[in-house]
């Protein structure tokens, strides 16, 4: 099996709130978050090769980071605020060539498709989005498949979820 380069709980929370002033509150408009210190988690949650040995399976598994998080804290400021969830999974997936289709954020709910280039893997991979947010939390769902003649059986699935929370005003 050829060794693929695995999309694992990447360089997220500088890219999602590379980021400066804090803590105005408030009624925000819909879709905005609230400026000031958040916690970010992602996590690579499942990995699967449906078509491969339980070998495999597991070296898979490890190499994507099932199970491991990445956790940051930043201070978002008030422009970030407004464009965070807008570009949420586009900066998730910053190691990849990306686009959305049918991307909302609205009523507190998030859902769309993503479309990638991922390293390593010549059909771009589809991931389904879903989530939900407030102004001062978020989750998000990316559920993805992908195809590969690397990959036993040609396909793989893949799930991330990346929860965040707003902690306060930055320090």
């Amino acid at each position: 099996m050829k060794r693929i380069k695995a999309i694992a709980p990447l360089t997220l929370a500088a890219g999602l709130l590379g980021l400066t002033a804090c803590g105005e509150s408030g009624d925000l408009p819909d879709g905005e978050l609230q400026p000031g210190q958040w916690r970010i988690n992602v996590a690579v949650t499942d990995f699967d090769l449906p078509n491969a040995t339980p070998e495999q399976a597991e070296q898979a598994r490890q190499g994507a980071g099932v199970g491991t998080s990445q956790s940051q804290e930043q201070c978002m400021g008030s422009a970030e605020a407004k464009i965070s969830l807008a570009q949420l999974p586009l900066t998730i997936m910053s190691d990849s060539d990306c686009s959305l289709s049918d991307y909302s954020v609205e009523g507190g709910e998030l859902s769309g498709t993503m479309t990638c280039k991922v390293p390593d893997i010549e059909t771009p991979a589809e991931y389904d989005i879903s989530g939900q947010y407030d102004p001062q939390s978020f989750t998000m769902v990316l559920a993805g498949e992908l195809t590969s003649d690397a990959f036993p059986g040609g396909k793989a699935t893949m799930d991330m979820t990346t929860e965040a929370s707003r902690l306060g005003d930055c320090e």
